[in-house]
């Protein structure tokens, strides 16, 4: 009868291949109980549980989605310095959505054009502050049109102190 706690390698418990060298310990999952062999490396048993018992808690975890699920935050989140709003499957916007979040700042403007946004349209932050949603401050471009004015237009005007390389500073209208 083997014990908990003690270790042979993997040939001595049957196991081929690459994991006949490998050590195992006898141990016990910290949920049910129940005795298996475990991986150890470098003299510390790496798994706890075992594969039923870690697959139950996923399950609890992913067991519902939007507002039902135990892991709901609010049904928003950042990346980035973006800020991310959870849509349901039920929403207009959902088109728009990845894995049912959207960009807030692509979600005002759709909202304001009363219709979903394409892929190739994006929204630029006139004063550059990627959490500033506001609807006068985003602007709807095509992809290569937002480059071009990143790369020239808005180098020359930063210089000569604009924010958004199209209107005055703060500083010059005082």
């Amino acid at each position: 009868m083997t014990l908990i706690g003690e270790r042979k390698r993997g040939r001595e418990i049957g196991k081929k291949g690459g994991g006949e060298r490998t050590l195992y310990e006898w141990s016990s999952c910290n949920v049910c109980n129940k005795p298996r062999w475990v991986v150890v490396i470098r003299g510390i048993t790496v798994v706890v549980k075992c594969k039923k018992c870690s697959d139950r808690q996923k399950v609890k975890k992913l067991h519902g989605v939007g507002k039902k699920s135990p892991c709901w935050k609010g049904g928003f989140y950042h990346r980035y310095g973006y800020k991310y709003i959870w849509v349901g499957k039920n929403s207009f916007y959902y088109p728009m959505s990845s894995n049912n979040y959207v960009a807030e700042h692509r979600l005002v403007v759709a909202k304001s054009l009363k219709r979903c946004l394409y892929k190739y349209e994006i929204i630029h932050h006139k004063n550059g502050i990627r959490d500033d949603n506001n609807i006068g401050n985003l602007e709807l471009t095509k992809r290569g049109e937002h480059a071009r004015e990143h790369n020239q237009g808005y180098k020359d005007g930063f210089k000569r102190g604009y924010l958004d390389g199209k209107k005055s500073s703060e500083k010059e209208s005082s």
